[in-house]
């Protein structure tokens, strides 16, 4: 009996008395099957809602495009849109619940809300509290010095000596081939001047 298609505000129509069925859309979101009833000398109001919430990302760069996915209970893709992290976007989706998922480059931040018609909820995805513990440790200069101290220390101990001189044993780290062939070397001659004595 009737057909209307305009932006969403009040709008008032003359129909009879009867029953009547009101089917409803807003983007791609639909309302079916609302049933009416129209009463002689009554002015009959019908409220149609379709909830909303404000979907909204922190990040450190705030020119930063977000990739949203959201996903119905089922599974199903529900919404997905790519927008700067600093836009924040109002979505319409049926009363459900609902899980976020949110990219910005390898950085990823989910949420889940419950979109109801009583209120209009906010969920926000924080892109600022990534952990990168592990990539910053690899890169401290501070552990590779002390890994590099560790691994010089392992090498001296696998290169301890032991050379005599005289009746004492005499233990040194850290010695080359070279270094080692040299205090030999030392050793004979003062051994041959300790005979000629």
């Amino acid at each position: 009996v009737y057909a209307y298609k305009k932006d969403p505000k009040s709008n008032s129509i003359q129909v009879p008395v009867g029953k009547y069925t009101l089917n409803c859309s807003y983007n791609a979101f639909k309302k079916k099957d609302i049933p009416v009833v129209v009463k002689a000398g009554e002015t009959t109001h019908v409220d149609v809602v379709f909830p909303y919430f404000s979907l909204e990302s922190k990040c450190l760069n705030p020119n930063a495009r977000v990739s949203y996915e959201i996903y119905a209970k089922s599974g199903e893709l529900a919404y997905d849109r790519r927008a700067p992290c600093s836009k924040k976007l109002k979505v319409t989706l049926d009363e459900a619940e609902y899980s976020i998922e949110g990219k910005v480059k390898d950085a990823k931040a989910t949420a889940k809300v419950t979109v109801t018609a009583k209120e209009n909820n906010n969920a926000v995805l924080d892109f600022t509290k990534q952990n990168h513990e592990e990539e910053i440790k690899a890169d401290t200069p501070a552990q590779n010095s002390n890994s590099a101290s560790n691994s010089s220390k392992e090498a001296n101990k696998s290169t301890t000596r032991t050379i005599t001189i005289g009746d004492k044993a005499i233990n040194i780290e850290g010695l080359s081939d070279e270094q080692l062939n040299k205090l030999k070397d030392m050793q004979k001659m003062l051994q041959m001047l300790e005979n000629k004595k």
